[in-house]
């Protein structure tokens, strides 16, 4: 059975990579900026979260040298990074960050909480 979020009678609790119904400034400038480009606001956190994959690489590149070794080293001592899914930090060969709980009730989006 698959049905419309709208059209379900209870709350539905989900997993997502960042929250977009956050206030903070860099989700709002984030998601303003999303929907100038092109012309509606992300869906899910995916969008967020590959934004700050990319920005990730470029704060590498930028302070450990651009070539692909270079990036690979470096990429594993970054801690606190402020991307728009969360703060993110890397512990041996994978990051750690948030993850969003959010809920969807009589039609609206909300964030039910952070696990960290």
């Amino acid at each position: 059975m698959q049905l419309s979020m709208k059209d379900y009678p209870s709350t539905v609790y989900f997993a997502a990579q960042a929250s977009m119904v956050s206030e903070a400034q860099l989700v709002r400038s984030f998601t303003d900026s999303y929907k100038e480009l092109f012309g509606n606001y992300p869906k899910t956190g995916y969008a967020a979260l590959g934004f700050d994959s990319i920005m990730l690489l470029a704060a590498t590149a930028q302070k450990h040298g651009a070539s692909s070794a270079a990036v690979r080293n470096g990429l594993g001592q970054i801690k606190d990074f402020e991307g728009v899914s969360g703060t993110i930090s890397f512990q041996g060969n994978g990051a750690e960050k948030p993850l969003y709980m959010m809920q969807f009730k009589s039609g609206q989006k909300s964030m039910a909480t952070i696990l960290k």
